[in-house]
């Protein structure tokens, strides 16, 4: 009897453990003036390949993008059609889905997005790593991606010296380039020296026709207090160059990368 009387116990324990655990991810838990960057890529309504990078703000109550208690929403998307926009304004909603998911991930909900003032765009989106990263998938439509929170540029601003940032970096990615080449891919090792310079080397590859090319990088970087940022870097031998936009989170351990010129939606993760 006292056996079982324990176990009972142990397994109160547990449930009102995972009662608590997931009874914290609220609205709140996507707190007041958090900075969030959402990187996706996959095909449009339209079936032509699409690739957003996005920072937004949320107020803890339910509100994502320019309003009083959040920073304004801002980043940077591609369409094969439409082709490359600023990103100038995000307004929208979000919401916790109640439930228990498990340990992996145990805060769900969903966001509602207009960028620029257009139709808004529905998400469900899960976060793990103590509700700091996870993923994200839009409704009806192959777009999915990644979640992450930034620093609060208020209170803990990014920079280009940022603890995490001053390192080597590794950085992959993949997508689509326009005009003819098809798709293309990439992984460099990359160093940031907290004062705008990079250096590094990269391989690159594309398919139409398929070639791998090796090449050195150059180039320099910005942060923002936000965590966004921006990239230039010219490669050699080739003599290509490349721009692109960031978004920067874990102290500048990690981020994601957008290239916006030339023409392509490839998209890319950044690991210390």
């Amino acid at each position: 009897m006292k056996k079982l009387s324990l176990f009972v116990a142990l397994i109160l324990i547990t449930v009102v453990a995972a009662s608590s655990a997931n009874a914290a991810c609220t609205k709140a838990t996507l707190t007041a003036k958090d900075n969030w960057g959402m990187l996706l890529q996959g095909l449009d309504a339209s079936g032509q390949v699409t690739a957003t990078l996005v920072v937004f703000g949320t107020d803890g109550k339910g509100t994502i993008g320019n309003v009083a208690s959040t920073v304004v929403g801002h980043g940077y998307t591609i369409d094969a059609i439409t082709g490359p926009a600023n990103v100038v304004s995000v307004a929208g909603s979000y919401t916790v889905i109640p439930g228990t998911f498990g340990p992996l991930a145990p805060c769900q909900g969903t966001l509602s997005l207009s960028l620029n003032g257009g139709a808004p765009q529905a998400f469900h989106f899960q976060l793990n790593n103590a509700n700091k990263t996870g993923y994200l998938q839009e409704d009806g439509i192959a777009v999915s991606g990644y979640l992450a929170k930034g620093a609060n540029a208020a209170t803990a601003p990014c920079s280009l010296s940022s603890a995490g940032m001053v390192a080597q970096h590794s950085t992959g990615g993949s997508g689509f380039a326009f005009g003819g080449v098809g798709q293309a891919a990439f992984e460099s090792l990359t160093g940031y020296d907290g004062l705008g310079n990079i250096t590094g080397g990269v391989t690159n590859s594309q398919i139409g026709p398929f070639t791998v090319i090796g090449n050195t990088i150059l180039g320099a970087y910005t942060v923002a207090a936000d965590c966004t940022g921006t990239i230039a870097v010219s490669l050699s031998p080739s003599g290509l160059g490349y721009l692109g936009n960031t978004f920067t989170y874990n102290s500048g351990k990690n981020g994601f990368l957008l290239f916006t010129n030339p023409p392509a939606t490839v998209t890319g993760l950044i690991t210390n």
